[in-house]
């Protein structure tokens, strides 16, 4: 990480630059996803640029990473879509499922599930004091570190399909008559405490006998859920444009399976 700092050419001063280097491996050197993360950022030019600049690592070194951070957030649109109050009260009124009066998930925090021992464990619970915004949906975390890794890559850790169920919208869900439909997300809801990490990205299920059918019964299950949720998603017609997201806020229960 520091020899990818040390050789970008927009950083002139390489001497106090690596001293900040150094401080941002101590930063992280608790957090392997989150030098991860920040290592992924550096292989592209636009990351490289905002990493590897001076202040930001001086900022880091002494502790006003997060304040800066958010500062550099709200100037750039390259994690958020305009996403108007009316896009919102309209999309709200498609489906309870997506209104956002409440946190995604329910507020379990996003960034905790990386950090779990294996997919056995329940979802950790976010406080209201630690929230993001992401497209005028609330993110809430369990410490502010989780809140700092989730604001430095929020599309990495938001949750895939919308958070909602894997199976159910991947068209072989023996448990749906009818595929869901924008008015009718509740069909596909979630257990938080059912999750899977592929490749970094966060799937939730409404309970683990979905869970075991998508893996067991499915060929490459992917590939039809995220092409379905996309068609679902752009077929809302409520959305800022095609590459804004959706999010489920309400359509969660505890699973008995």
């Amino acid at each position: 990480m520091c020899q990818a700092c040390s050789n970008y050419q927009e950083v002139e001063d390489k001497s106090s630059m690596n001293k900040y280097c150094r401080a941002v491996l101590t930063y992280y050197e608790y957090s392997f996803a989150a030098a991860q993360f920040f290592l992924s950022d550096l292989k592209d030019d636009t990351g490289a640029s905002f990493w590897c600049q001076p202040e930001t690592l001086r900022n880091i070194a002494d502790g006003s990473f997060s304040d800066s951070f958010i500062t550099k957030k709200e100037e750039s649109s390259t994690f958020s879509y305009e996403t108007t109050d009316k896009a919102i009260e309209s999309c709200d009124m498609i489906s309870t499922c997506v209104t956002h009066n409440t946190p995604v998930l329910g507020g379990a925090d996003v960034v905790a599930y990386h950090f779990l021992q294996d997919e056995s464990a329940p979802a950790v619970h976010g406080r209201p004091e630690f929230t993001a915004l992401l497209d005028g949906y609330e993110f809430w975390f369990a410490s502010k570190h989780n809140l700092d890794i989730f604001l430095a890559r929020p599309k990495s850790f938001a949750p895939q399909l919308g958070g909602f169920c894997a199976l159910g919208l991947s068209g072989s869900d023996p448990m749906l008559l009818r595929e869901p439909s924008p008015k009718s997300l509740d069909r596909v809801p979630v257990d938080v405490n059912v999750w899977h990490l592929e490749e970094g990205k966060l799937y939730l299920f409404r309970g683990a006998g979905a869970k075991r059918i998508f893996f067991d019964t499915l060929h490459a299950p992917y590939v039809n859920s995220e092409k379905n949720w996309d068609t679902l998603r752009i077929a809302a017609e409520c959305l800022p444009s095609d590459e804004a997201p959706l999010f489920n806020t309400n359509c969660l229960y505890l699973s008995d399976d």
